[in-house]
């Protein structure tokens, strides 16, 4: 019960952690962050420096890459895949899938500089849905026999 009761805690300061990123954003500030994971691969790398800022919840389209906080407080990096009025779903460049939880104007947080990083086509679709998934383990499979 005890163990129970320190992991919300722990939850509960990330996401007010998350809350207060946003609340900095809203303000003008921007922030570097470091990409984690392989989610968006190849266009956001392990490690890679990716800028955020903040756009309105209203603006945000399908294509752009956003910050979100999860109910588990954690921070993901991920695509918006499909957009509704009041909600956003997500998902990684090399998932086939949006992530199971919903977005919205309560847990994003912001924006990536979508300069280079915006890729909503067809061309994205095809690249994000077949290509991405395949050089991806191919690629794994190679570094995995070094």
């Amino acid at each position: 019960m005890e163990r129970d009761s320190k992991i919300q805690s722990g939850v509960r300061r990330k996401i007010e952690a998350s809350q207060l990123f946003k609340m900095s954003l809203k303000k003008g500030f921007s922030f570097t962050i470091k990409g984690e994971g392989d989610s968006m691969w190849p266009i956001i790398r392990s490690n890679q420096d990716v800028k955020i800022f903040y756009t309105p919840f209203k603006k945000i389209e399908p294509g752009d890459t956003i910050l979100v906080c999860t109910d588990k407080g954690e921070n993901i990096l991920h695509r918006v895949a499909f957009k509704y009025e009041h909600y956003i779903f997500v998902k990684g460049d090399i998932h086939k899938y949006p992530d199971n939880f919903i977005v919205t104007e309560n847990n994003y947080i912001g924006k990536i500089d979508g300069k280079f990083l915006k890729i909503y086509s067809i061309f994205y679709r095809v690249i994000g849905r077949f290509i991405v998934p395949t050089i991806y383990k191919i690629n794994k499979k190679y570094k995995s026999k070094k």
